[in-house]
């Protein structure tokens, strides 16, 4: 059984978060360092790129600007380990796409 997209919306905003107050008050040294909250946000660019995937198109086609695929491949890289975590790119995704991406679902959700 399929969920409705608000539901999806839903995660996406809740996920993001979630990430944004894991990294508060860090800086990308400091995230490095500290494997349990890279794990945390790690976990929650999961949910994000999961929630992404089932957007239905005629949604995500209303706001280009927002690298859709990117953000699904993202989440395959992450689940599925193609490669060590770079925590140097989960740092800049938190930090530097999350809150845009959020910015935009809000809009969209609303």
């Amino acid at each position: 059984m399929s969920r409705e997209p608000s539901l999806r919306l839903e995660d996406i905003l809740e996920a993001a978060a979630l990430i944004e107050s894991y990294i508060d008050g860090f800086d990308d040294e400091l995230f490095m360092k500290d494997q349990r909250t890279v794990d945390a946000v790690v976990r929650n660019l999961e949910i994000v790129g999961e929630a992404v995937k089932h957007l239905p198109e005629e949604m995500t086609n209303l706001f280009p600007e927002i690298p859709w695929k990117a953000i699904a491949g993202f989440r395959d890289i992450l689940a599925h380990c193609y490669f060590r975590t770079e925590e140097a790119i989960v740092w800049d995704v938190a930090k530097n796409h999350i809150p845009q991406l959020a910015q935009v679902i809000r809009k969209i959700h609303s």
